[in-house]
Formats: C-alpha cells, structure tokens, sequence
C-alpha cells in the first residue's frame, strides 16, 4: 500500500474524514498522474515552524467535497497566513484543475521579522 493511501486511512481512522469521504479520496489517489505528487506548505517563524506535506489527490479530492482541505491545516499556520492576507483557500481552488506538471513554487514570502511562508506544489 502506498504512503497516500496509508494517509487517508489514518484520517478515517483519526476520525477527520468518513467512510465515503475515504472512498472518495482513496479513488482520487489512484487517478493522480504527473510528476507533481504533494503540494507543501511551510511557515517558519520565531515561534514555530510548520511543514505541512499533502497529496495532490488528497487535495484535489478534498476541494470536490466542498474545500475541506483547510481542516487538515492547523489553526494557527492559517491564522498566520491570513495576518499575510494568503487566502490558501483560494489558491488551492485556482490549482485544483490545472496542476503544474513540474515542481512548481506558487508562493514564497520572507518578512523582516524572518518569517517565511511557502505554497508550492513537489
């Protein structure tokens, strides 16, 4: 069994998703071509530091359910995005047709302060 399927089930397991919404990614994980496997998402800052990798099938599959996919990002890396004014939200919607067939940086942003945000898909 491969790393994206063994995710989705932890998350049924962890109770984040259900049945029907594993059935629905774990179908999505088997459709996923290209050479772009996850999108990335990192915040660095004086406080934390935050490295979320997610499977382009599970977000892909998470927007057709109604744009769950900002469940599997902790609060407070979203709050720091919207202190930024990066509505992830939106910017998965904007790719979630049309993946970049190569590694492709969609965001990357260090403040004075040094922190530092980064959205792209590997």
């Amino acid at each position: 069994m491969n790393d994206d399927k063994l995710r989705i089930l932890k998350l049924l397991e962890d109770g984040k998703i259900n049945a029907e919404e594993a059935y629905k990614l774990l179908k999505a994980s088997s459709e996923n071509k290209g050479n772009v496997k996850e999108i990335v998402i990192k915040v660095k800052s004086e406080d934390e530091n935050v490295n979320i990798r997610l499977p382009v099938s599970v977000m892909k599959a998470s927007l057709k359910l109604g744009g769950g996919l900002i469940r599997f990002i902790p609060e407070n890396t979203l709050k720091e995005l919207e202190e930024k004014n990066i509505d992830i939200q939106n910017i998965l919607k904007e790719f979630g047709d049309s993946l970049p067939e190569k590694p492709t940086p969609i965001l990357e942003v260090e403040t004075d302060e040094g922190e530092y945000v980064y959205i792209g898909f590997e």
